[in-house]
């Protein structure tokens, strides 16, 4: 038994990718252009009371805190583990670990000194 050639469902797919090239080109057109991609993301808190940031911090706010990547606060985090300073300046909630911002400013005034 031979199958027949149907146009109407040749031509129904046809007018289906037509028109998801054309939404996919309007939806470019509204994208600004991203002609440099920022390696680390600004983080910021909506928490007026503090500033920019709040009394607690998660490892990118830290970053962006400090204005070191977050590669550095890993590396930071291993510091403080090696130490013991860990607990002084941040706290485990879950799986994600939070920093106390006025540990961290103390610990920086110390380290300045």
């Amino acid at each position: 038994m031979k199958k027949s050639f149907d146009v109407s469902l040749f031509f129904g797919c046809c007018v289906i990718s037509i028109g998801v090239m054309a939404a996919g080109w309007l939806i470019s057109k509204e994208l600004p252009d991203a002609t440099h991609v920022p390696s680390s993301l600004a983080v910021t808190t909506t928490d007026t009371a503090y500033g920019q940031f709040g009394e607690y911090l998660s490892r990118y706010e830290v970053a962006a805190y400090l204005g070191i990547t977050d590669e550095d606060v890993t590396a930071l985090v291993e510091s403080f583990i090696k130490t013991g300073e860990l607990d002084n300046i941040s706290t485990e909630i879950g799986a994600n670990r939070v920093f106390i911002k006025s540990k961290l400013d103390e610990w920086m005034e110390n380290r300045v000194r």
